[in-house]
């Protein structure tokens, strides 16, 4: 019976082998113990593996000398097929067998033992999220037992040509394994925030029935593509509740005189050291409670500023970068949060994304390979380099037929680099609101330091109505009246929108 397991396994086996691309299995085989699988063709190269899995063939201790391999991942589903492979043939054979001897064909262990209880825990903390019972996803369920289920919840992102969920704060290695079946079947798309039922099979964690998409019921979710969407101009508000007791003068000063709406490009210039963090810092405070989802992308920053956002913006809502990660990471947090940002404006949610900073970003962009091959302008910047920050920053638009994206950001001018000067040059050709800081204003610690007089808001006529249009252009036309300070001084002590007419 021995032989006929063997055979049987190594022709399955070599059936599904066939199926996979070279790639692949010369990184299996790496893995299995195949020598030189790269110097192998496809035919070879199977049936190696094959004689390693059944016991045949010796494997070789993998290497630790020598350069690192360029391309070392293993899809975890080639060892969870074998594995299924293996348990097919022999059940057959248990029929004529009640219990095989000790001598019979068994199934190598491909990996060493680890602690599942631990590494359940560690995806439970990374992508644990707790149903509660007014869930839509609850709806229809048969039996209440879904609450005493985990429930798993991550960001969609394809690395290596494998389709995974990641951490939505994307700060782990970790990801959750998407069939490709599920894929076609909801029509998922990278950046989907996805919740579901995840099952363990072996290696990883498999995603067995995806339950929710962007926060909406699978059945329920219709979209457009959001490259292929119509925008048009922001006709709806942003408002920053500047009407509460504890409100902040950055919350007064775009609830007031800077009035944005939904899927405005806005940028915060300034010199560096004058306040374009602290304005956003206070601005994610004041849009938490706003109808928006809000989320916030920290490029190339210190720890103190980190941790500063930290205790304002929920962690699944915050995604960063320091100064001790490379630029490639700092690109792939960027990217990573724009496409939700899309899945989410696609799914009819109006997002807001505040950027510290997209000159950060450009400059970790223009060290990375992805910028080479076109021409190299002043200060050292690559030409693909401003149309990659020119197209991040314009993905933020209103749709049509959808939702939004807002997009907040600061951008570093004055600061006699070339690089900057280009950077934000260009950035100030495409926004639609250009927020101006005073250097001036720093020096005297009158923050935030917002410079009203070369402040703009483009088509602000149309966020606003009738009467709240004629106020506007008297509250305009006396601000140009105030020294930049003075404005700061009568807006500390207005309380309310009639306080700060009547002040002025």
């Amino acid at each position: 019976m021995r032989e006929q397991i063997i055979s049987e396994f190594k022709y399955a086996c070599k059936n599904y082998l066939m199926t996979l691309g070279i790639d692949r299995l010369r990184a299996y085989g790496r893995v299995k113990g195949v020598s030189r699988p790269t110097t192998k063709s496809k035919e070879d190269l199977i049936e190696t593996i094959v004689g390693i899995l059944s016991g045949e063939i010796a494997p070789i201790p993998i290497a630790t000398k020598g350069a690192p391999v360029k391309n070392n991942y293993v899809d975890p589903k080639i060892d969870i097929a074998i594995e299924n492979i293996y348990e097919q043939v022999t059940a057959r054979h248990e029929a004529a067998s009640s219990q095989l001897p000790d001598s019979e064909f068994q199934m190598p262990k491909s990996t060493p033992d680890y602690n599942v209880v631990a590494e359940m825990e560690a995806f439970k903390r990374d992508f644990g999220y707790t149903l509660r019972v007014e869930d839509p996803i609850l709806e229809g369920r048969e039996s209440p037992d879904v609450l005493t289920r985990e429930v798993f919840r991550g960001q969609l992102e394809t690395i290596d040509n494998v389709s995974m969920l990641i951490a939505l704060d994307a700060k782990t290695s970790k990801g959750i394994l998407v069939p490709e079946e599920l894929i076609r079947r909801h029509d998922l798309r990278d950046g989907d925030v996805i919740s579901c039922y995840a099952e363990r099979s072996k290696h990883s964690l498999i995603c067995v029935d995806v339950l929710t998409i962007n926060g909406i019921v699978t059945d329920a979710l219709q979209r457009e593509r959001f490259e292929e969407s119509a925008a048009c101009y922001p006709f709806q508000r942003v408002h920053t509740n500047a009407q509460t007791e504890d409100a902040s003068l950055t919350a007064k000063y775009f609830e007031w005189l800077i009035p944005f709406g939904k899927g405005q490009r806005g940028c915060l210039f300034s010199e560096p050291k004058v306040g374009k963090t602290t304005v956003l810092q206070e601005l994610a405070a004041c849009l938490q409670s706003d109808n928006t989802t809000l989320l916030t992308l920290l490029v190339d920053q210190s720890p103190e500023n980190v941790y500063a956002f930290q205790q304002i913006v929920p962690k699944d809502q915050l995604v960063y970068t320091t100064y001790e990660d490379d630029s490639v990471r700092q690109v792939f947090v960027a990217e990573f949060l724009l496409k939700r940002a899309k899945r989410f404006a696609e799914s009819g949610k109006d997002v807001v994304l505040l950027v510290d900073s997209l000159s950060a970003l450009a400059r970790a962009y223009n060290e990375t390979d992805d910028s080479l091959g076109g021409r190299t302008l002043a200060g050292g910047l690559e030409s693909k380099t401003v149309h990659f920050i020119k197209k991040y920053f314009g993905a933020a638009r209103c749709l049509e037929k959808g939702g939004s994206i807002t997009m907040l950001a600061c951008v570093s001018c004055d600061t006699g680099n070339p690089f900057d000067d280009v950077i934000a040059s260009e950035l100030a050709a495409i926004s639609n609101l250009d927020v101006r800081l005073d250097v001036q204003m720093a020096i005297k610690h009158c923050y935030p330091a917002i410079d009203m007089k070369k402040t703009q808001v483009k088509h602000s006529e149309i966020l606003l109505q009738p009467a709240e249009l004629e106020r506007q252009r008297k509250l305009w036309e006396n601000i140009r009246e105030f020294e930049p300070t003075q404005i700061h001084t009568v807006l500390s002590k207005s309380k309310t929108l009639e306080d700060l007419l009547k002040n002025l």
